[in-house]
C-alpha cells in the first residue's frame, strides 16, 4: 500500500544519504531546482534558462 511504499522510500533515501562510501548527495556545484510550485513546463523553461546563462 501507499504508506508502506512511502516508508520504504524514506528509509532507502536515509540509508543512501548517510552511507559511508559514496553517499547520495548533490555535487558541490549542483543547482538545486525546487519544483514544488512549478508544473513540468515551468521546470523545463527554468532549466532551459540555466543552460543559456553562462
Amino acid at each position: 500500500d501507499y504508506d508502506e511504499i512511502l516508508a520504504r522510500l524514506i528509509e532507502r533515501d536515509r540509508i543512501d544519504s548517510t552511507r559511508e562510501v559514496a553517499p547520495l548527495r548533490p555535487a558541490e556545484d549542483a543547482i538545486i531546482v525546487n519544483s514544488d510550485q512549478m508544473d513540468a513546463e515551468a521546470v523545463f523553461q527554468y532549466v532551459l534558462t540555466l543552460t543559456r546563462d553562462p
